[in-house]
């Protein structure tokens, strides 16, 4: 299987460790290509910076043919819809696939971001609707987002400068920022407590 994964945004360097960690994860065999467009923002933050992202986006995606399927690898699933109108190819968006996942873990769940522009495109309505969360009637399993520091961009560079926050920005996310929403959505009901219990010591130990 050859697989295209796109950072819709033009931070190489960001690019370059998105497609280490798809690889990392792939099963043997399958083949990755990372790419970013060559024009837009640095760094996707709002709903401005995700409209001057898409053209890049979709060009990658009709001038990139003989790949199986499409990753979006932004958490706000920048330019999904329009990608899917584009090809016939599957289009994954990472922020899509991690609500379906989310939503199989609990009922309810938030959404930890970095940003307070971006609490409403993450974790409101919007990205839920489009994860399928809200349609056909069903209760929306969306609980909210929540902003967490600097934007992602700025920490990143932050940290190829010399300062150090860039390399602890995923253990920011992935474990300060998910145990505090387990443990919310725990007081809250929303989470069983052997599911609670997991998120809040994530990651193992080793990882």
């Amino acid at each position: 299987m050859r697989l295209l994964v796109i950072n819709p945004n033009t931070t190489a360097s960001m690019t370059e460790k998105i497609g280490t960690a798809a690889r990392s994860a792939a099963s043997p065999g399958t083949e990755i290509l990372a790419m970013n467009p060559a024009q837009g923002p640095v760094s996707i933050e709002g709903y401005y910076d995700e409209a001057l992202s898409v053209p890049g986006l979709l060009h990658l995606i009709q001038t990139t043919p003989g790949y199986d399927a499409v990753i979006i690898a932004c958490f706000d699933d920048t330019g999904l819809d329009a990608a899917r109108c584009l090809t016939d190819r599957p289009v994954i968006g990472i922020g899509e696939a991690a609500y379906h996942f989310a939503a199989m873990l609990a009922n309810k769940f938030s959404v930890v971001t970095t940003l307070a522009r971006s609490v409403r495109g993450s974790g409101g309505s919007g990205r839920s609707h489009r994860a399928g969360l809200c349609r056909d009637g069903r209760p929306c399993r969306a609980a909210g987002g929540r902003a967490r520091a600097a934007g992602a961009g700025r920490r990143h560079l932050r940290g190829e400068a010399g300062g150090g926050d860039g390399g602890a920005w995923p253990e920011d996310l992935a474990s300060g920022g998910l145990r505090a929403s387990a443990g919310a959505e725990a007081a809250r009901g929303g989470l069983s407590p052997r599911t609670a219990q997991f998120l809040c010591n994530w990651p193992p130990q080793g990882r």
